[in-house]
């Protein structure tokens, strides 16, 4: 295998570029996922899912709750501030 010609004029690193692909398997699984991403029941879904880790992401984000102070559930609760 020759270097490109034209290497000096399109990148400046010494190891050039390189293309990865994904196994034909892996990649028909990607395409079928995405494609099933646009029905319409799995939008909805999709939706009810990001709501709920948005609520996650702000109790863990907002009030540092990733873990809980006590041991058991008997001093374990959730309450407003």
């Amino acid at each position: 295998m020759r270097p490109c010609p034209d290497r000096t004029s399109c990148t400046t690193g010494s190891s050039g570029r390189t293309v990865n692909f994904l196994p034909q398997s892996l990649h028909e699984l990607q395409v079928r996922n995405r494609t099933d991403q646009q029905d319409p029941v799995s939008r909805r879904l999709y939706a009810s899912r990001s709501g709920v880790e948005g609520t996650v992401s702000e109790f863990v984000n907002g009030h540092r709750m990733r873990r809980c102070r006590y041991l058991g559930l008997a001093k374990t609760q959730c309450r407003e501030v």
